[in-house]
């Protein structure tokens, strides 16, 4: 079948929050608690990961855009190389009519992309 993604991706490691009610922590946080020690679990950094699929984006699905930017902005502090972040960090600006913002997280979503592009090699 054309445009399948059968055997094209693989889950590599596990990870979960603590079970609790009322925590303190917002859905991206919970989330990323996850994926942190699922990417920890599988011996990798989060730069190594490829693409990330976040169902309503963390924090979005309520409504709380700004809420779910903040923990972007926090997220982007802690690894600034990290491309998914600056993804879902520009579309909130965007929502939350912030257009300058979201053109700027553009702009490292643009050059971030150009980095990970494998370089030609030099011929001799």
């Amino acid at each position: 079948m054309a445009g399948s993604l059968k055997d094209q991706a693989c889950v590599v490691g596990i990870g979960e929050t603590k079970y609790s009610r009322g925590t303190p922590f917002s859905d991206l946080e919970l989330g990323l608690q996850a994926s942190m020690t699922a990417i920890e679990d599988a011996g990798l950094k989060p730069r190594d990961i490829d693409a990330v699929i976040i169902p309503g984006g963390f924090g979005t699905t309520a409504g709380d855009y700004a809420a779910a930017a903040q923990d972007l902005e926090k997220l982007t502090k802690d690894d600034p190389t990290w491309l998914e972040p600056h993804i879902e960090l520009a579309s909130l600006y965007y929502r939350l009519r912030r257009p300058e913002d979201g053109r700027k997280e553009r702009e490292i979503v643009d050059r971030l992309t150009a980095e990970q592009q494998p370089k030609p090699p030099v011929k001799p």
